[in-house]
């Protein structure tokens, strides 16, 4: 009886025995047809995918500029109501990573003016939370309005637009407090409804400005009037 319970069992199976190397066959052939199957299911190509560098971007933020949720920790904050001028102190916040961190990108592109321009003296930021708005501007030398022949745009464009666009790609040049890795500036851009630019190059006597707005870039002639018109519209 033992022996007979012996032969009919899958896991004892002679491999000589045909029946056994048929059954064998039949499973292989079985699990064959269910990988194709859920190769059809999901596709190569929505499995396997490659983003390109903006979309890559936008899909993962974190690996750019940190934390996209909320976060407690206590830090130094500017108080309006510790005096008329106001004051510093060290209290417990809940701030969003990467917002501050595009913010900062702007704020170390300002400061790092100060290295091309010994005679800049000045950063102004003003945050209208109602607008939902943040300006950055320094007193520095303007960067150069002229036409890049490479890349076939404007300079202030290429800084400011183009993913890995950088001036401080020179390791020697050990000046540079940031900006060193050509996104910088751009992520605030990517990550803007609206993304303003506006400079003014002394040695070209050229003024410049440029309004992202819905992912499209507008150049402008009348930058004032336009940046009105585009808060308006918000």
């Amino acid at each position: 009886m033992a022996a007979s319970d012996d032969a009919s069992s899958d896991s004892l199976e002679d491999p000589r025995d045909a029946r056994g190397q048929a059954k064998q066959r039949l499973k292989a052939a079985r699990r064959g047809r269910n990988k194709v199957n859920e190769v059809a299911k999901d596709r190569v190509e929505d499995i396997y995918q490659r983003k390109k560098p903006r979309e890559h971007i936008l899909h993962r933020p974190d690996t750019f500029i940190g934390a996209t949720e909320p976060v407690k920790k206590k830090a130094w904050v500017y108080h309006e109501d510790d005096g008329e001028d106001g004051g510093m102190k060290y209290r417990a916040i809940t701030y969003v990573p990467g917002l501050f961190q595009i913010f900062n990108e702007i704020l170390m592109n300002a400061a790092d003016n100060k290295q091309r321009d010994n005679a800049m003296d000045s950063i102004e930021i003003n945050v209208d939370s109602d607008l939902g708005e943040i300006r950055v501007k320094n007193n520095g030398k303007g960067i150069p309005v002229v036409y890049h022949a490479k890349e076939k745009i404007l300079v202030p464009t290429l800084l400011f637009g183009r993913l890995l666009s950088s001036s401080n790609y020179d390791d020697d040049d050990k000046t540079s407090t940031a900006g060193r890795n050509g996104y910088g500036a751009k992520l605030a851009n990517i990550f803007s409804k609206c993304f303003m630019v506006e400079t003014y190059s002394g040695s070209e006597k050229a003024h410049f400005a440029q309004v992202k707005f819905n992912e499209k870039e507008l150049p402008v002639s009348n930058f004032k009037q336009y940046v009105q018109r585009t808060l308006e519209a918000l």
